[in-house]
């Protein structure tokens, strides 16, 4: 039986062990042409889930081998088969035998690898919402008319934030209907505090909720925020809720939302009951009070007596008929009492 040296066992092992890589690695040669599957990484964006439209950069790479078809090869044309749509379209072509010189400014191009005939292919193309959740191939073409396939990829989903994202906006515990851009509050206590939500399908998506300068963020992949004004007292502020998609700042949909304090409702009916009460019993009783005081003023004036001055003032006789029309002595001063026709 023969016997093998370290050195060969340890090179048997290694090349088991890398065979799996060679056969499926990225850059494996018996594969005409490959599309890799979407990796978020690859393309230009902040979002950690989806695209942005018309703002971030969809960018997919694929692998092409014409090793001993150099001159056969004519170009690589890549297909996309929209939602709702039946038939694959052309996207965009790539022209190996031009050079592959990496980009070039154009949406789609390739780039030289280390083996010969092997190579790297991109499409690079600002994102939009039609391509959104799309399917992509690949075909190498040949000049006799000939085509190989790729595999097929899904591509990630891309969006309008401000179609996409629903947010919720909650005062003090009550549900804020807002308009485009602007809502009204009442509340009707000393204390304000804010609850702002996000729901949206790329992620993450920023919140802000800010009172006389005071900001809350929360953190990344945060789509909740809770703010907690204190000692809420003005009658009057303005809160304005901030939302942005995948980075803080970009593409920010702004709310801005009028408080308005007031008294709560049974409080103000107390005060209104007794406002009514104050506005009817002063004036009344100043009235009273000034008559009595003129009353008493003309008494004094007569040196009378209270009852008489009473008599004399509202025009009546409180005597007896039998008395009536006679003198009346009253302390030393003696007057006329008659029917109520004279004035002081």
């Amino acid at each position: 039986m023969k016997c093998y040296s370290t050195h060969e066992v340890l090179f048997v092992a290694l090349s088991i062990l890398s065979l799996p890589g060679y056969l499926f690695g990225q850059d494996k040669v018996e594969d005409k042409v490959l599309l890799y599957q979407y990796n978020q990484s690859d393309s230009v964006t902040s979002c950690q889930i989806g695209l942005i439209y018309q703002s971030d950069k969809l960018v997919v790479q694929g692998l092409a081998n014409f090793s001993g078809e150099n001159d056969l090869l004519s170009s690589i044309s890549l297909e996309i088969l929209k939602q709702n749509v039946s038939k694959f379209e052309p996207l965009c072509f790539v022209y190996p035998n031009k050079g592959c010189n990496g980009f070039d400014g154009l949406s789609c191009y390739c780039q030289n690898t280390t083996q010969a005939d092997v190579f790297h292919f991109f499409v690079n193309q600002t994102a939009i919402t039609a391509h959104s959740h799309a399917k992509l191939r690949a075909f190498l073409s040949y000049t006799n008319g000939s085509r190989i396939s790729s595999n097929e990829i899904h591509l990630p989903g891309i969006y309008d934030p401000l179609e996409s994202t629903k947010t919720r906006i909650s005062v003090n515990g009550e549900k804020v209907e807002s308009g485009p851009g602007e809502c009204t509050v009442v509340i009707y206590r000393s204390q304000l505090s804010a609850d702002y939500w996000c729901h949206s399908p790329y992620s993450p998506c920023w919140l802000e909720v800010s009172l006389n300068g005071s900001v809350q963020t929360p953190q990344q992949n945060t789509s909740h925020v809770h703010f907690e004004a204190g000692h809420y007292v003005q009658n009057y502020s303005l809160v304005i809720f901030k939302q942005s998609a995948c980075r803080l700042g970009e593409h920010e949909k702004v709310i801005q939302c009028f408080v308005l304090k007031e008294i709560d409702h049974d409080s103000s009916k107390h005060l209104i009951y007794v406002g009514y009460f104050f506005a009817v019993f002063i004036p009344l009783t100043l009235v009273i009070v000034l008559c009595c005081v003129a009353i008493r003023v003309q008494c004094w004036r007569r040196n009378a007596c209270l009852v008489s001055c009473f008599a004399k003032f509202f025009h009546q006789d409180i005597r007896p008929k039998s008395v009536q029309g006679q003198k009346f002595w009253a302390e030393t001063t003696p007057f006329e009492l008659n029917d109520g026709s004279d004035e002081f």
